[in-house]
């Protein structure tokens, strides 16, 4: 309880580089991909890990 939200931007800016950070999210592609589309490139694959070239915005 006393870590405060100042130590974890602290920390957060000393060990992650968000040009290399890489973020999962699953769910209906549809629905997420415009939304995380704002922050950078947005690749979808299926649930067997292969990637789904075109897929929709």
């Amino acid at each position: 309880m006393a870590v405060t939200a100042g130590d974890v931007q602290r920390i957060a800016r000393k060990y992650v580089d968000p040009r290399t950070l890489q973020l999962v999210a699953v769910g209906d592609a549809d629905k997420i991909k415009p939304i995380l589309a704002q922050y950078g490139n947005v690749e979808v694959f299926d649930a067997n890990g292969a990637p789904l070239g075109n897929a929709k915005p």
